[in-house]
């Protein structure tokens, strides 16, 4: 039986994304419903409170840690909120154990492998430049981001940089080149893509591709996108990375199942509006498509 979404929607903020959150806060205005701010270091005192519609994070956390940490708090203390689920949050703080997942789900990969030390060997059969990404952990050891390694001393180095180790493993993924998209995935069921085409690497003319001209990479691009959506269990809405190397095909390169809504800087944000829609509609059909998961009518349309 479905019920009528509250016209009351609550907005996580925290002081790292004042412009996600004011963004947010502008669009569920023009969508005529009331914004509610839940600072987020008092989600899980604050409790469920049945007089909101949902809640919606826009993650403007640099942090994935801290974003997860808010997500685990909405759970725990009852909220309904919209977007990805605690599962596929937590997996993606580990990129080896994401992408064992999306292979798991048939989603096409870029060669890679999964290191726990940075001795001889370690990358296997992975070709040159490779990305390494390790187990995001914050405290004493330092968050960071794909280290690039354009061979077996750089690999090294990256290695032991990201602390690769028995219970730490890292991911080693090949970078090739080729014409590179952005898509932002939403829906529920059914889910859309809004695709936008990012950089063009020198050397690369993946258009040349027999078969396959701009338009099919992009069609391409989004079924890639919404494989991976699936795979890692994702819900909503998410951003995908693909690329499309000169050789062929398609390989999903990362997904984030909790992108920030910053339109200042989200891809998730360009792709959505460089495909004509506004932040406000995009946020609509993310409101509608948790309606489906929690039985309720919530056909929203941005004010005119």
């Amino acid at each position: 039986m479905s019920s009528t979404l509250s016209p009351r929607v609550g907005i996580v903020h925290s002081a790292a994304a004042p412009g996600a959150t004011a963004a947010v806060r502008k669009a569920v205005e023009e969508l005529a419903f009331e914004p509610v701010l839940l600072p987020a270091e008092d989600i899980r005192r604050l409790g469920r409170q049945d007089d909101l519609g949902w809640v919606i994070h826009p993650a403007g956390d640099r942090s994935l840690h801290a974003r997860v940490r808010i997500i685990a708090d909405l759970e725990l203390a009852g909220f309904r909120y919209a977007g990805s689920g605690l599962a596929p949050c937590v997996l993606a703080l580990s990129p080896a154990a994401a992408y064992r997942a999306l292979r798991a789900g048939a989603t096409p990969l870029p060669d890679f492998a999964v290191c726990r030390t940075a001795g001889p060997g370690a990358l296997g059969p992975v070709g040159f430049p490779v990305l390494v990404s390790c187990t995001e952990v914050t405290g004493a050891v330092e968050v960071l981001g794909p280290l690039l390694a354009e061979d077996q001393e750089s690999l090294a180095l990256a290695l032991r940089a990201a602390k690769a180790g028995p219970t730490r493993p890292a991911l080693v993924l090949r970078r090739p080149e080729g014409l590179r998209f952005s898509v932002a995935v939403i829906g529920g069921d059914e889910p859309r893509v809004f695709i936008e085409r990012l950089s063009h690497q020198a050397g690369a003319a993946p258009e040349s591709q027999p078969g396959a001209g701009p338009a099919g990479l992009v069609a391409a691009a989004g079924a890639a996108a919404l494989t991976a959506f699936r795979a890692l269990g994702c819900r909503d809405y998410a951003e995908v990375r693909v690329v499309a190397p000169p050789e062929g095909g398609v390989l999903v390169e990362s997904v984030d199942p909790l992108p920030c809504l910053d339109p200042r800087r989200s891809p998730f944000v360009r792709a959505v509006t460089s495909s004509g829609l506004t932040l406000a509609a995009a946020i609509a059909l993310i409101f509608e498509a948790a309606g489906e998961r929690y039985g309720r009518r919530t056909a929203v349309r941005a004010r005119a």
